[in-house]
């Protein structure tokens, strides 16, 4: 345990150096952080606490670094473009993450595409795909557990795909957070707030 808290005091420390390079526009409004995504007309609201940077382990210490690696790839194949990359300074410790696909995939064959992916190349466990209703639109929501044999910790996962705009985006979020209820209540009351501006 010592080793995991040692990582978090890290990725604290570190969010406070970190650079933000984002295309999008943030915007700081009631305590929260407003990103719009010009692409999809869209705009999404995170609490204060999130500190925005740079795709990059440092931030992110507790989940599987073969994760993170397979992310990235995402970016620089241009399979998917990153949107931003997040954590909070405050514990408990949420992470998230969104990319923007050119393509209109069918939401629900992705989500269960990626649960496939999930299972044989992280070994995910509790595996599940529902239905999940936003103000932009029907969502899809992934959820899934990811063991970091190097920490002997296992990370929450929750991921929502939806097609805004004829694109397809996917939001990851997750925690090492004992309370398995907490990674909703945090995801879900910024999914909450995801909203289409302009049609």
């Amino acid at each position: 345990m010592k080793n995991i808290a040692g990582l978090l005091v890290l990725a604290l420390l570190v969010s406070c150096s970190g650079t933000l390079k984002l295309e999008n526009n943030i915007q700081a409004k009631d305590g929260n952080k407003i990103i719009s995504i010009p692409e999809v007309k869209t705009t999404i609201a995170y609490h204060g606490d999130y500190v925005f940077h740079d795709f990059s382990n440092e931030y992110f210490p507790i989940v599987r670094t073969d994760f993170l690696k397979d992310l990235k790839k995402l970016n620089s194949k241009k399979m998917g473009r990153l949107l931003y990359a997040s954590h909070t300074s405050i514990r408990p410790i949420f992470s998230s993450t969104a990319f923007l696909y050119e393509k209109k995939y069918n939401a629900k064959s992705f989500a269960e595409q990626l649960k496939k992916e999930l299972r044989s190349d992280y070994q995910a466990t509790n595996l599940e795909v529902s239905i999940y209703g936003t103000k932009a639109g029907e969502f899809y929501q992934l959820t899934y557990y990811i063991e970091n044999p190097e920490l002997k910790i296992k990370t929450q996962h929750v991921e929502y795909i939806g097609i805004l705009k004829e694109k397809t985006i996917r939001i990851i979020f997750w925690t090492i957070d004992s309370n398995e209820q907490s990674i909703f209540r945090e995801s879900e009351a910024i999914m909450k707030s995801l909203t289409m501006q302009w049609h």
